[in-house]
């Protein structure tokens, strides 16, 4: 803490800074909140979670710091995926990329890696896009996180087929794939894997196709998917087709129509229905039913060149079989002229291949220079820090060896003014030592004279005793003697001061403890103290008696309600009996303390 008061001003600016940052960027947590909402939507409600970004204020994503920055990339470019939105153009998933694979977590690298391979795909770099699922691959499966294990098999399998021509890796992949989502639970997940499946093994074994065909028409039924039962429907007739087995496919069409209607509930399923209707017409065609082919052409409508060309075929067949060579010419030569837009349009799609490939050279070589520049650049700020680090672990040293010095000087005067305060102390105990001496010598002085005074009166009554013993010894039992004895005993007590005599003689053997006792004990009658005082002497009851002109009864009463009063738990005699040896006990210690410290001088 001393240590930062040192740099307090640099501290405090620092902090106002990171605040004003903070504030600025999210003043009450909302675009945080945004983020969680949005990742917690991205898996069952993606159109919800690309809303939710878009309610993002633009200000507010200028002002992110990097690590909200690339979370808020990644969840945009995921969201635009699922939507089935173009995301060839967001290329800022790269940065989010560099970021975590720097920083992590590893969870949010392979979601960024997955959405990079899907954006390098749509730009033509497939071998782009295969490197990002590959080294997504192993992080799920170290997470354990079936369902995306499962995904990335599949984008790679669709790698395989679509751009490697590479069937067998592609089928391999599918595979892991299923097993993934089986072992995972995900019923969804698993039919459209065995329809992905059945897709490309139809091309070699239609045999171990149907299977997967099957199971994934029973699970769409059993969950109510109706694209993955269309899908899967729409392949079995393809094998049908493939094995001109006219009865199987009419049977396939009458199931679709007769389960899933006449029509496409969504666009997706729209392209379905039509190859439904195209592959149905061809098999009416082929069974001599020209009308009812010629009626099914007719409801369908062709929406990209491939649909076109389909249809020109059909119609082309339909006016073979009615005989009509002239329109068979003239959809041949349309189906020729198609044919050749559709090369000459994979030619063009191929050329811009190559040159998204030759754009996505250049686009990595760029990357490579920026990544070598901000190497150098970290590598420059890197030594820098260590820099500034030595310099302040010397500067912390050197003020910790000067605090050091002065902790050591405090603590020596500390320990001076320790110690003169304990001389004074005992200095101060002393004279109040000496103090109290003298009070208790120059009290017990006057309670000498007294006691003096009181011996002397008891020696003059005892010399009337004896002499009045001495003129009747011999006839002790004479009533002149005992009226003698009682007259000299009635001088005495009329004399006889109880209350100051008593006193004294307390004051004499135990100085100063009246005076404690009536402090602690304000609330005693005068009667009281002079019971207590009496009680302290060791005079009997009956004397008390007689000295107060009291029954005895009356004094037990008293006595009681003394003790009471007192918070004595014993009789009034043995509370007071430990009260004095208690008091004697301290006057003991002071005087063996005074003693003491006259001896040591």
């Amino acid at each position: 803490m001393k240590f930062l008061s040192v740099f307090r001003p640099a501290v405090l600016s620092a902090i106002i800074i990171l605040l004003s940052a903070a504030s600025c960027s999210d003043r009450s947590g909302q675009v945080s909140s945004a983020l969680a909402a949005t990742d917690s939507l991205m898996m069952t409600q993606p159109q919800a979670a690309l809303d939710t970004l878009s309610g993002i204020d633009s200000t507010r994503v200028r002002r992110m710091d990097r690590s909200e920055r690339s979370f808020y990339t990644l969840l945009t470019t995921e969201a635009e995926y699922k939507c089935w939105l173009p995301v060839a153009n967001d290329t800022a998933i790269s940065e989010s990329v560099r970021y975590y694979r720097r920083r992590g977590p590893e969870d949010r690298l392979a979601r960024a890696l997955t959405m990079q391979g899907a954006v390098l795909y749509e730009r033509g770099d497939a071998e782009g896009a295969m490197d990002a699922y590959k080294e997504a691959e192993p992080i799920f499966e170290k997470g354990g996180d079936l369902e995306q294990l499962g995904l990335i098999n599949i984008r790679i399998g669709e790698l395989y087929q679509r751009s490697f021509i590479n069937d067998s890796a592609a089928i391999a992949r599918y595979r892991k794939a299923l097993e993934c989502f089986e072992e995972a639970g995900l019923p969804e997940r698993t039919m459209h894997a065995h329809t992905a499946l059945a897709n490309i093994l139809i091309i070699d074994s239609a045999e171990q196709a149907i299977p997967h065909l099957e199971e994934a028409v029973r699970m769409a039924e059993l969950y109510g998917d109706r694209t993955c039962s269309l899908s899967a429907l729409l392949l079995m007739m393809y094998i049908h087709e493939s094995k001109h087995d006219d009865s199987a496919v009419l049977n396939t069409a009458d199931t679709i129509f007769s389960k899933l209607g006449r029509s496409p509930k969504t666009q997706a399923e729209e392209s379905i229905y039509r190859n439904v209707l195209i592959n149905l017409a061809k098999c009416y065609l082929r069974s001599g039913l020209t009308d009812s082919a010629e009626h099914i052409a007719g409801t369908i409508h062709a929406t990209s060149p491939s649909d076109s060309l389909s249809l020109y075929n059909l119609y082309a067949g339909i006016a073979g079989e009615s005989g009509d060579w002239k329109r068979v010419s003239g959809y041949q030569t349309s189906i020729l002229r198609l044919t050749a837009d559709i090369l000459q349009a994979n030619a063009s799609s191929r050329l811009a291949e190559v040159e998204r490939k030759y754009d996505n050279a250049l686009l990595r070589e760029e990357l490579y220079r920026l990544d070598a520049r901000n190497a150098r650049m970290i590598m420059v700020s890197l030594l820098t820090a260590i820099a500034a680090i030595i310099i302040t672990y010397s500067l912390y040293r050197l003020i910790r060896r000067l605090h050091s010095g002065k902790n050591k000087l405090s603590t020596q005067l500390a320990s001076l003014r320790s110690e003169n305060d304990l001389i004074k102390q005992e200095r101060r105990q002393e004279e109040e030592s000496r103090k109290e001496l003298e009070q208790m010598l120059q009290g017990q002085a006057a309670a000498n004279s007294e006691l003096m005074r009181y011996y002397s009166r008891i020696h003059s009554t005892m010399l009337e005793i004896v002499s009045a013993y001495t003129v009747y010894k011999d006839n002790p039992n004479s009533h002149l003697f005992s009226s003698r004895v009682l007259e000299i005993a009635r001088n005495f007590t009329d004399k006889f001061d109880s209350l100051a005599s008593a006193t004294e003689l307390l004051n004499t053997a135990y100085p100063s403890f009246l005076d404690t006792l009536f402090e602690d004990f304000p609330n005693l009658k005068p009667e009281e103290r002079h019971i207590v005082i009496l009680t302290c002497c060791g005079c009997p009851n009956h004397v008390v008696c007689s000295l107060l002109k009291i029954s005895d009864s009356n004094l037990s009463t008293k006595k009681t309600r003394i003790a009471k009063k007192m918070g004595a738990t014993e009789s009034l005699a043995k509370f007071l009996k430990i009260k004095l040896i208690s008091h004697r006990a301290t006057i003991r210690k002071k005087l063996e303390f005074f003693s003491q410290n006259a001896t040591d001088k």
